[in-house]
């Protein structure tokens, strides 16, 4: 209530002069509303044909006396409140209750962009599989963690052994193709000592050949008595290492980061006035195979020997010197 009283008073004093300057039918109304509050009746709404009659007013008029006659006298209600016109302002009843809502507004302008949200935490529901997850299947391929599984392997040439630190895969002879024509393979081969055929086809009926390799040379002081013998070979494997590679110009390993030394022995290829071989590293204690002295002379292996550029080209010598067996090893890591 208190807080109504402060209301009336705030619009009084401010429209209060133009409550004052309105008169006319605002006057009459006020007047008839006190006389009625005064008698304690309303014949001066309906009596005298000298009074203004109610019903002569216009509606808007009618409604406002209505609501005034229903209304308690202001007095009572606030005993410091200016008169009983101050209820009404420009045709609006500052005391009565508030009508209903009205119609839509228009949509206003759009709001400022608001701030990042911050990071939410989807709930979802267990699969079927996380639920009830099956019993563990075997690996098909498993992986492995044990290194004394795995290794590399490489050939002996010249051997029928492999050294302390590897294991033989199996024995063979070392074969190529005819040193004296210009088709066929250039590379050696390891063959099997125990081959197995597939559907063979007898005869000659293709045209290409591979033949067992001889030594050929006789006067090699690092390998003697091996002329014109088949040459055997054996493929090693070295366990837990993961590499091998051979160094072709030394017969020792690098020590920094650990390698390890298989065998070592002298680079050989076929004539340089024959077909191309590829150069291949022969062990230095090579042997040849028992019984097989004939000088076929179809593949056949040499020492290969330095050659130094006499203008600028060829090996640098020195290091290298002209004539001498190059030499090699066979290394692992």
């Amino acid at each position: 209530m208190k807080t109504l009283a402060l209301i009336h008073l705030l619009v009084f004093g401010i429209f209060g002069k133009e409550l004052e300057s309105q008169g006319g039918t605002r006057s009459m109304e006020n007047n008839l509303f006190q006389q009625g509050e005064q008698d304690g009746s309303d014949q001066h709404l309906k009596g005298d044909p000298g009074t203004v009659r109610l019903e002569s007013l216009p509606r808007f008029r009618r409604d406002s006396l209505q609501d005034q006659a229903q209304m308690p006298s202001s007095s009572n209600m606030f005993p410091f409140a200016p008169p009983a016109q101050t209820s009404y302002f420009m045709g609006q009843c500052l005391m009565c209750p508030p009508g209903g809502p009205g119609p839509r507004g228009p949509p206003g302008l759009p709001g400022r962009d608001g701030r990042d949200g911050r990071d939410q935490t989807l709930l979802t529901w267990p699969t079927e599989q996380e639920r009830n997850p099956g019993t563990e299947g075997e690996q098909e391929n498993p992986v492995v963690t044990n290194h004394t599984n795995v290794g590399v392997t490489y050939p002996r040439w010249g051997k029928t052994t492999c050294p302390p630190s590897s294991q033989i895969v199996y024995e063979g002879v070392m074969a190529g193709g005819k040193h004296n024509v210009k088709g066929g393979g250039s590379n050696y081969l390891c063959l099997a000592l125990e081959p197995i055929f597939d559907g063979p086809q007898a005869g000659n009926n293709f045209g290409a050949y591979i033949y067992g390799t001889e030594y050929e040379f006789t006067t090699f002081a690092a390998m003697p008595n091996i002329h014109n013998q088949d040459v055997p070979c054996v493929v090693c494997l070295a366990r837990s290492k993961h590499h091998v590679f051979m160094i072709p110009g030394r017969n020792i390993c690098p020590t920094e980061q650990g390698w390890t030394l298989e065998y070592n022995g002298f680079i050989m290829a076929d004539h340089v006035d024959q077909a191309r071989s590829e150069y291949i590293c022969m062990d230095k204690t090579a042997e040849g195979i028992p019984r097989t002295i004939n000088n076929d002379n179809h593949a056949v292996i040499r020492p290969v020997e330095a050659q130094c550029g006499t203008n600028g080209g060829g090996l640098p010598c020195p290091p290298y010197v002209s004539g001498y067996e190059v030499t090699c090893a066979v290394c692992t890591l």
